[in-house]
């Protein structure tokens, strides 16, 4: 097993490879967004209360919980301060379709 999405802010961070059946509804419990993470390894270590790394420019939140994965891709456990490790035995919610970053071309300087 291997940590898949990590909860900072309302945010939950998640790499696409990892969490592919899905986020584990206990993290989205409160609500939230959903965001993929292109380098996974600059999460790797954090303990809870850790800043997340920030992204695209965000203020860094600290970490509040965390989720295990199997090799299938299917979130096992989320790991929180509050109710330490909890199963995700809920349906998972579906993380979105891959995107590919839109690439804004430059334009000439008329003078």
């Amino acid at each position: 097993v291997v940590i898949g999405s990590w909860k900072c802010g309302t945010t939950v961070y998640y790499c696409q490879e990892v969490a592919s059946q899905g986020i584990c509804a206990q993290q989205l419990q409160a609500g939230g967004d959903m965001v993929p993470v292109a380098d996974c390894s600059k999460f790797d270590g954090l303990v809870l209360g850790d800043n997340c790394p920030s992204q695209n420019g965000e203020q860094e939140r600290g970490l509040s919980n965390f989720v295990w994965y199997n090799s299938e891709g299917i979130p096992v456990n989320k790991v929180d301060g509050d109710h330490g490790c909890e199963p995700c035995d809920n349906e998972p919610f579906s993380t979105p379709e891959p995107t590919t970053p839109v690439v804004v071309a430059e334009t000439e300087d008329p003078f």
